[in-house]
């Protein structure tokens, strides 16, 4: 993680964006604070990074996604059953489910099940072994590429992730 960052400090950039503001809205979504934003990105940096090494998605990539999926951890998917992409019920899927905003989702036990689900999940896909060649450690290609894939339900999912993670600076932890 960044060492020495400043999490309150006013009107000083730090790892995450401007410490100084009150809340930013990103896209169409909720108004999410500062303090929640920060508090998200610290909880989950560190998790991003292990699957970043494990299955070769960009950290900032994973951290954006749950990050707009769960709305930083306030949205009830992320609340009720700790699932912080969404991650919906598949044919497959063999563990716990939930109703959330009738739809099915995948319920965890720990946050920490549902970011390793998630990077299963979007690794057996057929097409990631070719974003993952194409985009390589290029964030910026990811975004891109994983747009239209049905991966979220966040409508313009490429360009909401590309701001998360330009505003954040969260590509720093791809480094």
């Amino acid at each position: 993680m960044l060492s020495g960052q400043s999490w309150a400090s006013p009107n000083k950039e730090t790892a995450f964006g401007l410490a100084g503001e009150q809340s930013r809205q990103i896209a169409s979504g909720p108004d999410i604070s500062q303090a929640s934003a920060s508090a998200f990105f610290k909880r989950f940096s560190s998790v991003a990074i292990t699957e970043r090494k494990k299955f070769g998605i960009p950290a900032s990539v994973l951290l954006s996604l749950a990050f707009l999926n769960s709305h930083a951890g306030q949205d009830p998917s992320a609340k009720l059953v700790n699932n912080y992409f969404a991650t919906p019920c598949t044919e497959d899927w063999e563990g716990e489910a939930a109703s959330v905003d009738n739809r099915c989702i995948r319920k965890y036990e720990t946050a920490w099940y549902s970011w390793r689900d998630f990077s299963i999940y979007v690794s057996s896909q057929v097409w990631f072994g070719a974003i993952k060649q194409k985009a390589g450690k290029d964030w910026e290609r990811w975004c891109k590429l994983l747009n239209g894939k049905d991966i979220s339900s966040v409508g313009n999912l490429g360009s909401k992730m590309a701001e998360v993670i330009s505003y954040y600076k969260l590509y720093e932890l791809d480094k």
